[in-house]
């Protein structure tokens, strides 16, 4: 099988997830990424691999699908949550709540070490291509989060506070969302993820920042300033015509209340890999391994809107004298309930179309191209959509 090509579309990490199973598998994983490097829409902030949402711990799972921790992976089981009114309840779990981990292209990111993996196992990665279509029998499609769920705006910047981790609660800081501040050997990351009013995230932001100075009077040096969104619409099905398969945020495969959704893109590549390599279902893997607890994820989402600043302050008091890991646990664990309050999340949360694409059927992974290079989209080229790789 070693002369099969796969085509993969971005190189995030579930991308090279996929590649590194492909690789391995005797196939021939070819990368294409439109960026000169791996990470680069990242400042090297950090982020979290969560730990909270399955029995087994994340490095476990990791270490089953047989990637290694060659990346900063640095455990946090204690921190502070600070709600509307400025009070702390101090948290605690009994194993990591989740592992730091770094984004970007610098050598001990989560990116540059599953590159290094990718290319390990016989993955080629072509830098500096954006692909417009493919001959491949098969393409995987990691181009990342299509439409926006929710805003992010923060900061990375050093800092001599110690290490840490403190989170923010509060619609005046991130209307139905939370900030967080994140802080391992001299540099920091402080970030609002708001669920709306994404046109005032720096406004938001601002607010934050002040927040975090005057509750744990840190300091700021060489600050950089980033912002994205993230993408959690589930979009089924996660295959097209026996060719494309959708992974990572670009299938919506992302947490809804809390997480960064790494552990789900590197899970989703996985599995996409698998289902090339091994002739299974790869919707039918999405089901059975990831889909049952994303719900769940969207259903927690429905609650967590509903509590508002008064319930934000009655949560983190009921928090601060349990595990909080088994309480999050116990909340993504799928139920007939949970399934109910998918269902309104569902019309709460609609999948949104791609604001740039002017038909409604359009399932091409880059209808921008069209409006930022002042060409026609490939509609007018007489592609036909499901051969469309723009």
């Amino acid at each position: 099988m070693s002369d099969q090509e796969i085509h993969i579309i971005g190189a995030g990490p579930s991308g090279l997830a996929a590649a590194l199973y492909l690789g391995r598998a005797g196939l021939k994983p070819i990368v294409f990424e439109q960026a000169h490097e791996v990470g680069a829409r990242f400042q090297g902030d950090f982020q979290g691999l969560e730990n909270w949402s399955t029995e087994d711990d994340v490095t476990e799972m990791l270490a089953g699908v047989g990637l290694e921790t060659n990346f900063r992976c640095v455990p946090y089981d204690a921190g502070g949550a600070y709600g509307p009114s400025g009070e702390r309840v101090d948290l605690h779990t009994d194993r990591p709540l989740f592992y730091l981990v770094e984004r970007g292209s610098g050598p001990a990111s989560l990116d540059t070490g599953l590159k290094r993996q990718a290319l390990a196992a016989g993955a080629e990665i072509q830098f500096g291509v954006r692909m417009e279509r493919s001959a491949a029998d098969k393409v995987i499609v990691a181009t990342g989060p299509r439409t926006p769920s929710a805003a992010a705006q923060g900061l990375v910047f050093e800092t001599s506070h110690p290490d840490g981790f403190y989170a923010f609660l509060g619609n005046h800081l991130a209307p139905r969302g939370y900030a967080y501040l994140l802080v391992h050997e001299g540099r920091a990351t402080l970030a609002t993820c708001l669920f709306d009013q994404f046109d005032r995230a720096e406004e938001h932001f601002d607010r934050v920042l002040k927040t975090a100075l005057d509750t744990l009077n840190f300091n700021v040096h060489a600050a950089r300033s980033f912002g994205g969104y993230v993408d959690f619409g589930l979009r089924r099905p996660w295959t097209r015509n026996d060719r494309f398969y959708y992974v990572g945020e670009r299938a919506g495969l992302q947490d809804a209340l809390w997480g960064f959704g790494l552990r789900y893109a590197i899970r989703s590549g996985m599995l996409a890999g698998r289902a090339i390599a091994m002739d299974e279902d790869y919707d039918a893997l999405v089901e059975e391994h990831l889909a049952g607890r994303l719900k769940a994820s969207l259903a927690n989402r429905v609650l967590f809107d509903r509590l508002a600043n008064h319930g934000y302050s009655w949560a983190l008091r009921r928090l601060s004298s349990v595990d909080v890991g088994e309480v999050l646990r116990r909340h993504h664990r799928p139920s007939a309930a949970k399934n109910v309050l998918y269902d309104i999340g569902r019309r709460r949360y609609p999948t949104r179309q791609e604001p740039s694409c002017e038909r409604e059927d359009c399932r091409c992974l880059w209808c921008e191209h069209g409006r930022e290079e002042g060409t026609a989209s490939c509609h007018a080229e007489g592609l036909e959509t499901a051969d469309c790789v723009v």
